[in-house]
């Protein structure tokens, strides 16, 4: 295993900790039904859903160094999108009606969203254009 596919593993091993982590506060800070627990419910599943796609990628036995660029643009998305969308529920449901300091952050998600979409591409072109090693 290269350096740089050992620092992915870690990475993603970290965000799935923190997803844990968010979903086990979540279950106690976000209320059952409303805006705040469908924005919750979306950004868990993205995370985790693209933490497993980042071990996946990084596992296959073809593809490069683009593996490892999907799997980097994978872990930018579960950042930008999910950790993001995450924090700025928190800090929502316990703002109140005050403001949420985190608002600011809003214009990240879409980028993250890209990030898995782009992701996606170069793991398929990875795939297209990798060979197994003999």
């Amino acid at each position: 295993m290269t350096i740089a596919t050992k620092v992915i593993v870690v990475i993603a091993a970290i965000f799935g900790l923190l997803l844990t982590i968010a979903g086990a506060a979540g279950a106690h800070i976000i209320a059952a039904s409303g805006p705040l627990k469908v924005t919750w419910d979306s950004a868990m599943l993205f995370g985790f859903v693209h933490v497993v796609a980042t071990l996946g990628a990084v596992s296959l036995p073809w593809g490069g160094r683009l593996k490892l660029v999907a799997a980097g643009l994978f872990l930018v998305g579960v950042k930008l999108f999910s950790l993001m969308l995450l924090a700025k529920t928190i800090a929502a449901a316990n703002a109140g009606d005050a403001a949420n300091p985190l608002q600011m952050l809003s214009p990240l998600a879409p980028i993250g969203g890209f990030s898995f979409m782009f992701g996606w591409i170069v793991l398929a072109i990875a795939a297209v254009l990798g060979k197994r090693p003999a």
